[in-house]
């Protein structure tokens, strides 16, 4: 038994030895250039287009089975341009000899030199591979298609395929697409891979240039990390991919950037599960990263994981991006944002959960979906902010530049009225409003609004078909609580709103005092309001405010006119007495009531009433809402207690004492109307005492001459005196 394996192993050299000597004479007496013309009809039939072998052919045999030709060049497509689809200086490939007797295939080098691929799509959405595609499917069928039977035999072959280096060097790829009018340059790819095999991980790298010739952008892409190929349980995994690309050119922000992707990842071929435990991108001064899962990705695929937004300052990166930066009230705003989130999604969905971020000092919680079926995705949220100074993020007050030289002096109080804002004429965006679909919920710890203070705001916000509802809005304010709803419909050609609010038992100075600078009323109070309008954008959804106002105030008062002291010093003029000097500035009130029909943006059909502790006040009259100024006139009663306390003001028991109230709603005057007093007082009785009070302030002021005559401009001194204490027979 031994001698016969003996002889079979000695058989067995044998044939080998000869099998080597054929091969290397065949190597060494043939000339595979002699070939040529064969070589090239052979390919040519299978391609279907003309393939030319303008170099020489190259055979090695020892230790390595090895071929390399020059100059090939394949042509192109019939009706594309240019000549060559494809053009190779030089390709080669080197086999070893020796394992291939043990299925084992060790191959050296794979080389593409200077090779140039010019790739195209016509206009009608022809390739111009797309005949080679159709030979290569026009084939002799598969052992499977044959036999109803996969191949057989074992992966060992398969397994044991190694390759030492795979090189691409200073290849070109040239993309032309007339269907989408693009053009596209791939310049210097440069590639290394290898060792190469299929059991091991296989480092690889690739440099090249990219040109886009429609907008001159230019890209230099660095890629490199390491791959594997289990065949055995159909596993792809790439381990530390480093991809750069520096992008360049006129209609990149900055002329510049640098986008850096970093990641790890596996797929299973034949489940389509994903796991990247690490992935990252960094653009500008934006760092995003990640991990992620995903199921049956060649099905039905599906995604979990966790992605995170760096901290970084928005402010900045607009200016990177050569974005107008955005002007806020404190410059200091919008220049810190960072997120973290968990996610979930398919291609229909994506679901935000465990959601942490924060704005500057703004920390925000909660979760949020979105349907990504419609153009517009339909979203839901549930969100919590610990507290916001949204005024931060308002635009900059305007500050008010006076002219050079005015052309008529205008009196004091004109002058220091403030400048009043006009209503937006920025019409509403119709459009996504229409498409929008929304389900949300907002709470908020403390927010800042306008100089207003809340807390505890609860806000609900839904979107469907057109219809906008914020309802409802609560918070708590000022010792008191706030209740609103608020209704957008864009259905039709002109969109309409209606709200409602209430107020209840709000400090009335505090809240004003926050929100116009002006402490103007102070007490306990409660605020009710409903307003319908509709408009395309601000000033007209002003024009057409429909509604009612409701006002209940309680012990307070009314800063900046003490009326008691105002109409007590005015009558004491008039009566050539010495005005009173004493007064608090302040009208103090046990209750003050307000109720008011809107009609097409002016206050009407108002009802005032005011009462005190010896007066009581009546008003009605109008309040431009557009043009943010008033007419108002206010009635005063004295009780019958004023007589005790003040025994000079006797002769105005029982009568109505009127008083204006004009000018802008942000500085209102108030001052008595003369005319009116004079008449109910009396007029002949009225001017003389008024001789007398003139002829008593002028010796006051030192304006009598020496002779106890008036000058001629001492009476208009006196007159104009007497004008700035209480008008001239017009409101103050």
């Amino acid at each position: 038994m031994l001698k016969a394996l003996k002889y079979i192993l000695y058989a067995l050299a044998g044939i080998i030895i000869i099998l080597v000597l054929v091969i290397g004479g065949v190597v060494m007496f043939v000339d595979p250039n002699d070939y040529r013309d064969r070589i090239e009809q052979a390919a040519s039939e299978q391609l279907g287009r003309s393939l030319q072998i303008n170099g020489p052919i190259e055979l090695s045999f020892y230790p390595w089975i090895g071929l390399e030709v020059q100059d090939i060049t394949l042509a192109n497509a019939q009706g594309f341009a240019p000549e060559h689809m494809l053009s190779v200086h030089k390709a080669g490939l080197k086999v070893k000899l020796l394992p291939l007797i043990s299925r084992e295939v060790q191959v050296g080098t794979l080389l593409l030199q200077e090779a140039t691929f010019n790739l195209a799509k016509d206009g009608q959405g022809k390739t111009n591979w797309q005949d080679l595609a159709a030979q290569s499917a026009s084939e002799k069928t598969t052992p499977e298609s044959e036999t109803g039977q996969e191949p057989s035999g074992s992966p060992t072959g398969m397994a044991a395929l190694s390759i030492q280096e795979i090189q691409i060097q200073d290849t070109h790829l040239n993309w032309v697409d007339k269907q989408a009018g693009t053009q596209l340059a791939v310049r210097d790819v440069n590639m290394d891979m290898g060792p190469v095999s299929l059991d091991k991980p296989i480092p690889f790298s690739l440099r090249c240039r990219i040109e886009e010739e429609q907008t001159g952008t230019q890209s230099e892409l660095t890629i490199t990390g390491q791959t594997q190929v289990d065949v055995q349980n159909k596993r792809f995994q790439v381990d530390d991919l480093d991809i750069k690309n520096l992008i360049s050119g006129e209609n990149i922000p900055g002329g510049e950037a640098e986008v850096h992707v970093q990641t790890s990842m596996s797929l299973n071929l034949d489940t389509g599960a994903m796991d990247m435990p690490q992935f990252s991108l960094s653009a500008y001064d934006l760092r995003i990263t990640a991990q992620a899962q995903g199921e049956s990705l060649f099905s039905s695929p599906s995604f979990t994981g966790r992605i995170g937004v760096q901290p970084f300052n928005p402010q900045d990166l607009m200016a990177r991006l050569d974005l107008p930066r955005m002007e806020t009230a404190d410059p200091q705003a919008l220049t810190s944002v960072q997120a973290q989130t968990k996610f979930a999604g398919t291609p229909s969905r994506i679901e935000l959960s465990s959601l942490n971020a924060t704005l500057d000092d703004t920390t925000i919680q909660g979760q949020a979906s979105a349907d990504l079926t419609k153009a517009v995705p339909a979203s839901s949220f549930d969100l919590h902010m610990d507290e916001i100074d949204v005024d931060r993020y308002l635009p900059p007050a305007q500050k008010e530049t006076k002219p050079k030289t005015e052309p008529q002096k205008q009196d004091q109080d004109t002058a220091e009225a403030p400048e009043e804002e006009e209503p937006s004429t920025a019409a509403l965006p119709l459009a996504p409003l229409r498409q929008l679909t929304m389900d949300g919920r907002i709470r908020i710890n403390t927010m800042k609004i306008k100089g207003m203070r809340m807390e505890d705001i609860t806000l609900t916000v839904k979107a469907k078909d057109g219809q906008v509802d914020i309802s409802p809005l609560q918070s708590r304010l000022y010792g008191g609580t706030l209740h609103s709803t608020a209704s957008l419909d864009v259905r039709g050609k002109t969109p309409k709103m209606n709200s409602q609010a209430k107020l209840d038992t709000v400090r009335i100075q505090s809240l004003l005092q926050d929100m116009t600078g002006k402490d103007l009323l102070s007490g306990l109070g409660s605020v009710q309001t409903t307003f319908s309008t509709q408009g395309l954008d601000a000033r007209s959804m002003l024009k057409a405010l429909d509604g009612n106002l409701k006002l209940d105030l309680q012990d307070g008062s009314f800063q900046g006119a003490d009326l008691l002291h105002r109409i007590r010093s005015t009558y004491l003029t008039l009566k050539g007495k010495a005005p009173d000097e004493s007064g608090t500035e302040e009208t103090k009130f046990s209750s003050l009531t307000f109720g008011a029909d809107i009609v097409q943006g002016i206050v009407q059909k108002s009802d005032l009433k005011l009462v005190s502790s010896l007066f009581s006040v009546q008003g009605s009259g109008r309040i431009d809402l557009l043009q943010r100024s008033l007419d108002y006139l206010l009635q005063v009663n004295f009780d019958k207690d004023l007589t005790g306390q003040y025994p000079e003001l006797s002769d105005l028991e029982g009568k109505e004492i009127p008083l204006d109230v004009k000018g802008s709603l942000a500085d209102p005057r108030l001052g008595l109307n003369q005319e009116t007093l004079i008449k109910i007082l009396g007029q002949d009785k009225i001017s003389e005492e008024v001789d007398k009070g003139m002829q008593n302030l002028q010796e006051k002021l030192g304006l009598s001459g020496s002779d106890g005559k008036e000058s001629s401009d001492t009476g208009q001194k006196a007159k104009e005196a007497l004008k700035s204490l209480f008008g001239d027979g017009k409101s103050d």
